[in-house]
């Protein structure tokens, strides 16, 4: 499980740090809680919670799509469409 894990760290070194947990963790079952878009945008599948209930879960591509809370999330942390990728 990763609580935030590149909360207080650059960009570079978030990039580093995703890429090593899915490189080194691949096959496994990851938890990762984050508020930051970007950290989790990569994985197969996004849980959107609000006010302690599931909003939308799905992959991260039809989240996108389809999801009111995650677009306007993703869009207001500079996440574009181009930026999903399908696994």
């Amino acid at each position: 499980m990763v609580d935030k894990g590149t909360s207080s760290v650059d960009a570079e070194i978030d990039a580093h740090v995703q890429e090593t947990l899915a490189t080194g963790l691949w096959g496994k079952t990851l938890i990762s809680i984050a508020h930051i878009l970007r950290t989790v945008i990569k994985c197969d599948r996004i849980c959107i919670m609000h006010q302690g209930k599931i909003v939308e879960l799905d992959s991260p591509r039809e989240v996108w799509q389809l999801g009111d809370v995650s677009r306007g999330m993703c869009e207001s942390n500079g996440v574009a469409a181009h930026m999903i990728l399908d696994y």
